[in-house]
């Protein structure tokens, strides 16, 4: 979907936030460093705007972790290990790595 969404628009699109809840987003921003802090994933095909939202992201008090390009996105949807877990980043990594397309129903059931 997110493909499809660049090539309609014609411009980068960047793909973060998608994985949090709003309360999350809102109140467990923390500082750099901070133990427990929770990471997001960012995925897109532009490096210099996947970068520019890679900053954002730290800046909101979150680590941002690279979720690769935009076709490898589908690790940060619902249905995935990665989605609305508020994880660290360790985690988030293996879970973005773990994800398979064929278990989505599997891991919304859970």
């Amino acid at each position: 979907m997110s493909q499809w969404v660049a090539q309609r628009i014609g411009r980068p699109v960047i793909k973060a936030f998608n994985n949090i809840f709003a309360r999350s987003l809102l109140e467990k921003g923390v500082p750099k460093g901070t133990t427990g802090r929770i990471a997001l994933p960012v995925a897109g095909d532009s490096p210099d705007a996947k970068a520019t939202v890679l900053r954002l992201v730290d800046d909101l008090g979150f680590d941002p972790v690279d979720g690769g390009d935009l076709d490898n996105s589908w690790r940060q949807q619902p249905g995935t290990p990665a989605y609305c877990r508020d994880l660290e980043a360790a985690a988030l990594r293996r879970a973005l790595a773990e994800a398979d397309r064929s278990r989505i129903a599997e891991y919304r059931a859970e």
